[in-house]
C-alpha cells in the first residue's frame, strides 16, 4: 500500500511538471476591472460596535467605522497611502521643523444632527481643532490618543496635567490653523491622519453620551444600527464631491 502511495505521488508530480502542453494563452488577456459607483457595501464586523469617544478607540473595528464619519485636517490617500488635504486643503512647515501652519477650508459643515441648533449641522470652525486637541490631552483614564500625542504640541502636556488651561502650541487667525512642536518630529503628520485627529464639535458630547457626527464621506444611522449592525448612508453634503 505504502509503495503504491509513494507511486502514485511521483506519477502525479511528472504529469503536472513534466508535460509542455498547456491550454494557457501565449498572451495572457488582462482583465480591465470597471470602477463600480452607488449601490450597498457589507463589511463583516470581527466584534461588537460601541459608540466610545473618539480618544478612547481601542480597536481597529472602531477605526474603520470612524474613519468613514470623521475626517481630521489631512488624511491617506486610500488608493497610494499618501498624506492629502482633507479639512484642511493646504499646509506649510517652517524651515526648523517646529511650526506647522493648516488652512481650514471655508463652508465644510458637520452632518446634520439634533445636537445642533434646529438640527443642522454647523461650519466646521479653528474653535473646533482646539477642541478636538484638548480632548487627545484630556487627563482620563480611558483617554487613548495621549499616548499618541504626547510630548509632541507644546504645552499639551502641561495641559493634560492640570497645569494650564489652554494648549499654549495651539494658535489660529482667521483660518489658519498654528502647531507649534516641542521639538521637530516627522511623525507629527502620521499622527494627524489617524483616528485620534478626527476633528469634531462640542455639540457631539451630550451629558457623556457620544455622538457619532463628524464631517466624513459617511453619515451614522443610529436609528437602524446596534452593537451587532452599524448601518451608515451618504453624506450628499460631502466637501469632496470629486471623490464620492
Amino acid at each position: 500500500m505504502i509503495k503504491y502511495v509513494t507511486t502514485l505521488l511521483i506519477l502525479t508530480v511528472f504529469l503536472s511538471c513534466g508535460s509542455e502542453e498547456t491550454d494557457a494563452p501565449e498572451h495572457p488577456v488582462k482583465v480591465e476591472k470597471e470602477a463600480r459607483h452607488g449601490g450597498v457595501f457589507r463589511m463583516p464586523l470581527e466584534s461588537y460596535f460601541t459608540s466610545a469617544r473618539i480618544n478612547e478607540v481601542k480597536k481597529y473595528e472602531e477605526s474603520q467605522i470612524y474613519w468613514q464619519i470623521f475626517d481630521g485636517l489631512i488624511k491617506y490617500n486610500s488608493k497610494s497611502l499618501e498624506i492629502e488635504p482633507a479639512l484642511a486643503d493646504s499646509w506649510e512647515v517652517s524651515s526648523d521643523g517646529l511650526f506647522y501652519t493648516f488652512n481650514l477650508r471655508e463652508n465644510v459643515k458637520f452632518h446634520d444632527n439634533a445636537c445642533f441648533e434646529n438640527g443642522i449641522g454647523r461650519i466646521v470652525t479653528p474653535a473646533d481643532v482646539v477642541y478636538t486637541f484638548e480632548c487627545i490631552y484630556e487627563h482620563s483614564q480611558l483617554n487613548s490618543a495621549y499616548a499618541v500625542f504626547r510630548n509632541t504640541i507644546e504645552g499639551g502636556d502641561e495641559f493634560h496635567m492640570g497645569r494650564a488651561d489652554s494648549i499654549s502650541g495651539i494658535s489660529y487667525e482667521g483660518n489658519a490653523i498654528k502647531f507649534k512642536l516641542k521639538k521637530p518630529s516627522l511623525a507629527f503628520i502620521q499622527k494627524l491622519a489617524s483616528v485620534f485627529g478626527s476633528i469634531v464639535a462640542p455639540e457631539v458630547l451630550n451629558d457623556e453620551t457620544f455622538v457619532l457626527v463628524g464631517t466624513g464621506p459617511f453619515i451614522f444611522d443610529s436609528e437602524n444600527s446596534d452593537s451587532s449592525i452599524v448601518k451608515l448612508s451618504r453624506n450628499k453634503d460631502y466637501y469632496r464631491t470629486d471623490e464620492y
